[in-house]
């Protein structure tokens, strides 16, 4: 069991990696460049917003800059927590939480801010929000499919249809005794 776990995790991590890239690039242009509200909460970029506020213009300005190796991380630990909600958790519950992985990461993905020095990195617009989560939460229940069901099985030795269950035998009665 723990091999078969080690290897879902394995599995999923490297499908965060390569989403996470692909993620990160394609998600660039949701990014909100000049956005008019302090997102980190931070007093330096609440201070920052409120002196350019002063001087006529109303937003934080935040240059382009390449993200992708946060954009990976965060796909990185978007597939471990795929890969250990796929290993561990019952057959109800799987694509539920794997579908709020999803939604909670994408943002992540695509503005990776925890992992850059504040006021460095843009947050994801909210007029674009809606075409950041909804593939995420899309792409991690897919991922969480694709592990049920073509992985478990391969690594269980089976294929990824289940074999027809043979009948059970009939229980012998009074008579047959």
């Amino acid at each position: 069991m723990k091999n078969k776990a080690a290897t879902l995790i394995l599995i999923s991590a490297v499908i965060g990696v390569i989403l996470g890239a692909i993620g990160n690039i394609l998600g660039s242009k949701a990014l909100d460049y000049k956005p008019d509200y302090n997102f980190t909460g931070t007093v330096e970029m609440a201070t920052q917003l409120e002196a350019n506020e002063k001087a006529g213009k109303p937003y934080l300005e935040f240059q382009p800059q390449n993200t992708l190796l946060g954009g990976i991380v965060c796909g990185l630990i978007a597939g471990i927590l795929i890969g250990l909600i796929s290993a561990y958790i019952g057959e109800g519950g799987r694509l539920i939480l794997g579908g709020l992985v999803g939604f909670f990461a994408s943002p992540f993905i695509c503005s990776p801010y925890p992992f850059y020095a504040t006021g460095t990195i843009p947050p994801v617009a909210h007029n674009n929000s809606i075409f950041v989560l909804i593939p995420g939460i899309i792409i991690a229940a897919a991922i969480i499919y694709l592990l049920d069901y073509v992985v478990k099985p391969k690594l269980a030795g089976g294929s990824a249809v289940p074999a027809p269950s043979q009948p059970a035998a009939p229980a012998p009665t009074q008579q047959q005794k």
